[in-house]
């Protein structure tokens, strides 16, 4: 027997018999794995951008800076007024920005930030 499951698709395999063989083969997605995404985002993958933000701040910088990184990205997204100068603050925040700016588009930053980091802080 063979069952074909299009990519993405949870799925659950159960034998009722005492052997059994499985073999899995993806065959041509990695174009769809490599692909920009859809502009513009839906709100749900806009919030949960933004919940890996949080959570990628609190691995690297540590649970009692996400707040205060929070507020400095969101001035940096409304107005470029953000004040990290250097250190690991700085680069965390040019490694968001520069996500982000490829998931929304340059564009779409200020409305981001307005929209899901500002209202986090």
């Amino acid at each position: 027997d063979v069952l074909v499951i299009p990519p993405y698709w949870w799925h659950a395999v159960e034998t009722l018999d005492d052997h059994c063989v499985s073999l899995s083969f993806w065959c041509g997605s990695e174009a769809i794995l490599l692909a920009p995404p859809a502009a513009p985002l839906p709100c749900f993958k806009e919030m949960e951008t933004a919940r890996l933000v949080q959570y990628l701040v609190n691995d690297v910088l540590g649970p009692d800076r996400v707040g205060p990184f929070l507020e400095d990205l969101a001035a940096e997204l409304e107005d470029g007024g953000g004040t990290a100068t250097g250190g690991r603050d700085l680069a965390v925040r040019n490694y968001v920005v520069r996500q982000l700016c490829g998931l929304v588009g340059p564009a779409g930053l200020r409305r981001f930030g307005e929209a899901y980091i500002a209202s986090a802080v």
